[in-house]
């Protein structure tokens, strides 16, 4: 299983658009569940050969979007984690479940310096959609969001345009049947 898509950034070094291939993912209850060292070993190699850099370290799983910079700060400190998202955990634990070897692509939407505007978070359904109506509400009850939420789409746009790099590379992702 492949947990590909976006997070936010936790290490201070981290912009929009850094590739990330996380060795661990570490659950909202603090478990450490690594990914496939092999897997991702080919695929980065594929990556770097492709002019694609990218880091590793260990990804933090969370149950809400952490938008403030002094939770960014609080869940890096208490995990030690490099990024953040809120599906990676959960890919993780079905995995385990089905005995699985699985991987981690994410790529930084928002970096660490980056507060996730109040507009963005009444946006978003629980199933990742966009409620199109909730953000012009909350743009138009607190219009200052405005130039957050065009900064954080063209950081989104970032790091949307690294993971179709990724996927450029190949439908396989560096995955060897034999694992």
């Amino acid at each position: 299983l492949v947990s590909f898509g976006l997070a936010g950034g936790l290490a201070p070094d981290l912009r929009a658009g850094d590739l990330l291939l996380p060795e661990t993912v570490r659950t909202p209850q603090g478990t450490s569940i690594p990914t496939d060292s092999r897997w991702r070993a080919r695929l980065g190699a594929r990556l770097e050969t492709g002019g694609l850099r990218h880091a590793g370290g260990a990804l933090a799983g969370s149950e809400r979007v952490i938008a403030t910079l002094s939770d960014k700060r609080a869940l890096s400190e208490t995990t030690g984690a490099v990024a953040v998202d809120m599906e990676s955990h959960e890919v993780a634990a079905a995995a385990g479940a089905a005995g699985i070897p699985f991987l981690v692509i994410r790529a930084i939407a928002d970096p660490p310096d980056r507060v996730v505007p109040q507009a963005a978070l009444e946006a978003l359904r629980p199933d990742g959609r966009v409620r199109v109506l909730a953000t012009l509400g909350a743009v138009i009850r607190q219009p200052s969001q405005l130039i957050a939420l065009l900064r954080l789409g063209r950081e989104s746009a970032a790091a949307l345009a690294t993971l179709r790099r990724v996927v450029a590379l190949g439908p396989d992702l560096g995955f060897d049947r034999r694992i």
